[in-house]
């Protein structure tokens, strides 16, 4: 719905109080710490002073992740648990060229190189032309042998990178392959958009369901633990001082998990 204010400007409006107080009731340990996240987050990024090609990048790369981080903590409060889980997956591959990078400083020319490849699939080379008028022979690098260009700046599939990196696949699984498969159009999708009636016919669902808040609540979990990557590369790359703020929250939010887990344990125990 859509309502005027004084200046007779049109304004959209949602109501998501409903979802906003369920996720706080879900969340609520998590809730009641998270401003500490939020003080850790501004308190890194506050000290850093970058220089040069590398260190902005690296820089502008943690301050994306904490923006994507921002919205999809805002989604998993609205209970859009499928969206969450598309922002999770963009999350990881940005956390991965990150930590990839921080790892193989050389590499920096090829991710910033790379961006002329993309604008060539996109047919966009007389914007490639005007960045840099030497770009074909920046790309040609990146082509194959059998032709066309390979998939990534890196020259590796983002598993393989995120495997250099040091994430391991029960970490891919939540973060990265289970999202992907509702990035493109998912049959799995399709069937948690119905629910089934007691008559047996089929609904469309109108609201989050359980299943969505489930996904967006491991969704921000799953993004949470990112987080705390980005915090400490950024603190690692820069010398800079941690904020005591970053290990209050994390001591906080592991016994979030530990309860998570001990319930998970619960329902899987047969009863007598």
């Amino acid at each position: 719905m859509t309502v005027k204010n004084e200046d007779d400007f049109v304004l959209p409006i949602f109501n998501y109080a409903k979802e906003i107080e369920n996720f706080a009731r879900r969340m609520q340990p998590y809730v009641q710490s998270f401003e500490l996240l939020n003080i850790a987050i501004d308190r890194t990024l506050v000290q850093i002073r970058p220089v040069g090609r590398l260190e902005t990048t690296i820089y502008m790369l943690g301050r994306l992740c904490m923006r994507q981080f921002e919205a999809l903590f805002v989604l998993a409060t609205l209970g859009h648990g499928i969206s969450c889980n598309r922002l999770l997956r963009s999350l990881f591959e940005k956390v991965v060229d990150l930590e990839y990078l921080s790892a193989n400083p050389d590499k920096i020319d090829d991710l910033w190189d790379f961006y002329f490849v993309e604008l060539t699939k996109l047919d966009m080379a007389d914007q490639a032309a005007k960045i840099d008028k030497e770009y074909q022979r920046k790309i040609e690098r990146f082509k194959k042998p059998s032709g066309g260009f390979q998939m990534r700046w890196s020259g590796l599939d983002l598993v393989s990178q995120a495997k250099a990196v040091g994430f391991d696949d029960g970490f891919l699984r939540h973060v990265y392959r289970m999202p992907n498969g509702y990035v493109h159009t998912s049959v799995g999708e399709i069937m948690e958009s119905f629910i089934t009636e007691e008559d047996g016919t089929m609904s469309a669902v109108t609201e989050a369901s359980d299943a969505d808040h489930r996904t967006a609540d491991r969704s921000l979990l799953a993004a949470t633990d990112l987080m705390r990557t980005v915090i400490e590369r950024l603190v690692k790359n820069f010398e800079i001082s941690e904020p005591k703020e970053k290990k209050e929250f994390f001591d906080s939010f592991e016994k979030i998990l530990s309860g998570i887990r001990e319930e998970a344990r619960a329902r899987q125990e047969p009863s007598h």
